[in-house]
């Protein structure tokens, strides 16, 4: 009888007189199906059935049962190849992804600046003359306490050896446009003569007029 635990093999023979000396004549197949195991509570299996030939008639029937996995076993199986799908699937997609977004030359930057803190407004203007050293239009709008860097005689600490105000000028230099938020202006006490060179009081229709402008991609500091 089969043996679960060793996956053992039982002959059923169908009766009739066989030589038993004779070599066997080659299996055949009949048929191969998963199924449940019956000696295997919960567990499932390969079941095949093989036929001997002796003589040209049939002398035996071998059916076999190979038990592949419990229950839990099976869905782990499962799980790991929907896994390795969606692996398969999110690599796909991510390259196709990747392809699409490639750098546009034509894509401009707006950089909305509000922070005066050395070390992020430096990282900002930075990246901004980056964007502009690469071909694209760049428009950085200063608000909140960002305007001070656009103003005359403002003591500033340095940001990789250039105070801020060193390098917003080289970006207008570069072709950078510096707005400069009007109402901010006001608390701080700014007028449009305290502007560097360049830089332009902020109006709605100007600012908005980059903002909602579909080639220009909006970052923040």
């Amino acid at each position: 009888m089969f043996d679960p635990k060793v996956g053992m093999v039982s002959p059923v023979l169908l009766g009739g007189s066989v030589d038993l000396h004779q070599r066997p004549e080659p299996r055949f197949l009949l048929d191969q199906q998963v199924t449940n195991c019956p000696a295997m509570k919960g567990g499932c299996g390969s079941r095949s059935q093989l036929q001997e030939r002796c003589n040209g008639a049939v002398c035996a029937v071998r059916v076999s049962y190979l038990v592949f996995a419990k229950e839990g076993l099976r869905m782990k199986m499962k799980n790991q190849f929907i896994i390795a799908i969606a692996v398969a699937m999110a690599v796909i997609f991510g390259a196709a992804s990747q392809s699409s977004a490639a750098e546009d030359p034509n894509a401009g930057l707006f950089v909305n600046l509000t922070s005066g803190d050395t070390g992020m407004a430096g990282h900002a203007l930075v990246f901004a003359g980056k964007a502009l050293k690469r071909g694209h239009p760049v428009v950085l709008f200063l608000n909140h306490k960002a305007v001070l860097i656009a103003a005359e005689g403002v003591p500033q600490t340095s940001y990789q050896g250039m105070t801020l105000t060193d390098h917003l000028t080289a970006l207008i230099t570069d072709g950078a446009k510096v707005i400069v938020c009007q109402m901010c202006m006001k608390m701080h006490g700014m007028t449009e003569a305290h502007l560097i060179d360049g830089a332009v009081r902020g109006e709605p229709d100007l600012v908005q007029g980059y903002f909602f402008d579909p080639i220009y991609k909006v970052m923040s500091w």
